[in-house]
């Protein structure tokens, strides 16, 4: 087995304890839910950017958080008053982290948002083929 697909086999497994620990829990509280619980990703610090693709595999859609995604991209604590002008929401490095992220999940067929506080700045969802 290549290393690839070793490690997409891993996600999809880690996926699947996960989702059946959030459903246990939920069914043992007693709260009401879907019958299909859709599990996504936040992607908010650089490497889970870089790894887009291979995170893709194992969800169902992807969240962009940018605050975090910004903040870890340039080093900059936005609350420490002696760097926080540089944080720098257009920053080519952290626009093209967003853009790779957003173009990965698409690839993948995968919703994609686009969160800066406090406004979601875009929300797509793939064409379904079946009436959700």
């Amino acid at each position: 087995m290549r290393d690839e697909d070793r490690r997409d086999a891993e996600l999809a497994l880690q996926r699947q304890k996960l989702a059946l620990e959030a459903v246990e829990a939920l069914d043992s509280a007693g709260v009401e839910r879907a019958a299909h619980l859709e599990v996504g990703v936040m992607i908010e610090v650089p490497a889970a950017a870089l790894m887009s693709r291979e995170i893709g595999a194992a969800v169902d859609f992807f969240s962009i958080g940018t605050n975090d995604l910004i903040q870890y991209t340039l080093a900059i604590d936005r609350a420490d008053e002696a760097v926080a002008h540089l944080y720098d929401p257009l920053h080519p490095a952290v626009l093209q982290l967003i853009s790779q992220s957003i173009a990965q999940a698409r690839a993948a067929g995968k919703g994609v948002s686009v969160e800066i506080a406090p406004l979601r700045i875009c929300g797509c969802r793939p064409a379904r083929s079946t009436p959700s």
